[in-house]
């Protein structure tokens, strides 16, 4: 069962509005982005995130981790 922190986080001045619509998108774009945990188990994989999904320095990255086809 979840239990709900409300309380504690607006005693410490969090916006809980702005945090939850936060919540809402960064949700949306990990499963957006990044294949399902289940999918990678169920193939007895390690799940690796590079870059952590960022795109920027593309150029120093690929000096080093070359793109398939380029």
């Amino acid at each position: 069962m979840m239990e709900n922190y409300n309380g504690m986080w607006q005693g410490r001045g969090l916006d809980l509005e702005s945090h939850d619509a936060l919540l809402e998108v960064l949700g949306k774009g990990f499963r957006d982005i990044y294949m399902p945990d289940e999918i990678v188990r169920a193939a007895d994989a390690t799940l690796v995130g590079l870059c952590a999904g960022a795109d920027f320095a593309t150029d120093e990255v690929e000096k080093l981790l070359r793109r398939k086809g380029r």
